[in-house]
Parts: C-alpha cells; sequence; structure tokens
C-alpha cells in the first residue's frame, strides 16, 4: 500500500462536499480507488464538472443481496462515526482500519417466537498495529490520521479545499497505535496555516478575505497541544512546524492538538488544513 501524503492546498479542488467513496464501490470496483476513478473518468458529464455526476449517486449495476447487506452495514458504520458527525467537513480521512464479514455467528442471539433459523451476518473491526523494527525509527507525516473527537464553533468558512472555524474550536487526536516497548524521542507536529487576506472595499460586514497564497507561520492562540504531565494546553506560535519532546505524548503514543477559530470580521481569521503529527523513536 502506498504511504498516504499530507493534505495540501489545492486552489482548483471545491470545498463543498467532503470526497469519500461510497461503500458500494468496494463490491462493483473491487481493484479499488484507480479502477473507479478510472470508471469515472469515462463518464460523459458536463465540461469540467468536478466530481463526475453520480460520485454520490446510485452504483452503476445492481448489487446482489449478499452485497446489499454488506453495504448497508458499512454505510450505517461510516455514517455514524465519520461522515456526519461534528465538523466532518474537516476529517483529513479515516484511521486505517481492518473490516471483515462472517456469517458464523459471533455470539447466541435469542428472538423471542422465531421459529425459522437465524441467519448471520457479523461486522468484525481491527485497528491494524504499525510493525516497527528494532532500532531507530521515523512514522511519517500524514501516516497517523487524526480524529475529532470534540468541536464547538458557532461556524465554518471555506476556499477550495481549506476551511476555517468562526470562534469555537476543534480536538484533533492521533492514534498510532505502537507496539510495546516502543520509546517516543520526538513529534512533528505541522499546522497548515493560511491567514485570511482582506481586499480593499471588498469582504466587509463579517465577510472573510480569501487565504494568502502559501501557509505562514501559525498565529497566537490558533494551534495548542496538550501536555499530560502538566495536565494542560499549551500554544504553538510562530512556525510552521514543531519538533516537540516525548513528554507531549499519552501513554499509547496519543497526541492531542486543539485548532481555535477567530472571529470571522476579526484580524487574527485564518484558514486550515487537518494538522499532522510525525514521530521518532526507538524500539528496544
Amino acid at each position: 500500500m502506498p504511504l498516504p501524503q499530507p493534505p495540501t492546498y489545492n486552489p482548483r479542488q471545491p470545498s463543498s462536499r467532503p470526497g469519500y467513496f461510497p461503500a458500494w464501490q468496494i463490491f462493483v470496483y473491487p481493484n479499488g480507488k484507480e479502477e473507479a476513478l478510472k470508471a469515472f473518468r469515462s463518464l460523459k458529464g458536463p465540461a469540467g464538472s468536478y466530481p463526475p455526476p453520480d460520485y454520490y449517486g446510485p452504483p452503476p449495476r445492481r448489487l446482489n443481496v449478499e452485497e446489499q447487506r454488506r453495504a448497508g452495514i458499512l454505510e450505517n458504520w461510516l455514517n455514524s462515526k465519520y461522515r456526519y458527525g461534528p465538523g466532518a467537513e474537516l476529517q483529513s480521512g479515516w484511521p486505517l482500519t481492518l473490516i471483515a464479514f462472517s456469517q458464523e455467528p459471533l455470539s447466541e442471539v435469542k428472538i423471542k417466537d422465531l421459529r425459522a433459523k437465524p441467519q448471520y451476518l457479523s461486522v468484525i473491526l481491527r485497528k491494524p498495529e504499525l510493525v516497527l523494527p528494532k532500532g531507530n525509527f521515523l512514522i511519517l507525516a500524514g501516516l497517523v490520521i487524526p480524529e475529532i473527537i470534540s468541536s464547538g464553533m458557532e461556524g465554518m468558512f471555506g476556499h477550495n479545499n481549506l476551511f476555517g472555524l468562526d470562534r469555537g474550536s476543534l480536538t484533533y487526536v492521533f492514534r498510532p497505535g505502537l507496539p510495546e516497548g516502543t520509546k517516543i524521542k520526538e513529534i512533528i507536529v505541522n499546522l497548515p496555516y493560511f491567514p485570511a487576506t482582506s481586499l480593499p472595499g471588498k469582504f466587509k460586514g463579517g465577510q472573510v478575505g480569501p487565504p494568502s497564497p502559501s501557509p505562514a507561520p501559525v498565529g497566537p492562540g490558533a494551534l495548542e497541544i496538550y501536555n499530560p504531565w502538566q495536565g494542560q494546553w499549551q500554544e504553538l506560535t510562530g512556525a510552521s512546524l514543531f519538533r516537540l519532546g516525548a513528554e507531549y505524548a499519552l501513554p499509547g503514543s496519543e497526541v492531542r492538538l486543539r485548532v481555535n477559530g477567530f472571529s470571522q470580521n476579526s484580524k487574527k481569521c485564518f484558514y486550515f488544513l487537518s494538522p499532522t503529527v510525525a514521530y521518532q523513536g526507538v524500539r528496544e
């Protein structure tokens, strides 16, 4: 599997909807994302349209009964956990998850007054563990996908694939799931931070101007990291990349970051992409 790359600013990518592949594509395009994209490119839609017309639509063929059951379970799980949760648009992806199905009963199910033999279809979810060789290691930024565990904001705004918060905050948690015997030496935190620019005579009345064309050092108050040893949040500012010690990693190497928004008519308003964390350490 190719390693995922950290998100980058794409001036041409619309921000109206987060990109995802509906569950039915797993069965219609078993060879994965490239096969699906190839099929999408063959569609005859309006010139320059993105995403393709049926990107979120029904499958191009009727799923059989078994595929429908599996797709339904996957859709319910994805909907409840990621897609429509608070700040779902700001997710940079989904943590790597192994999903398997079994027609054997995993536990006894009793249904009152049921005479027919029950049919089972169970879903099994597992988070894969990173296998690290002994010695020094580097887990690249973008490999550990964060989850949003807390959110509270008055609103959001966007520009292409960048987002901004109207006051409030988002809390991200990184859980690499490292094996026993692993010691973190350093974590590298990055927040792609784009200050909002104001144009003369435009964007008045609380409207936000466009982002700066390239990322800038993180402004005061925008980013915080949780220090578990002190039991408090600490501000990160004045740089694009922050090299920090192991004291910021909780047991299990978990790292928590908080992005804070400002009023849309303030001079501190900014756009951003989901933060990333890289890990350096040693396995004994």
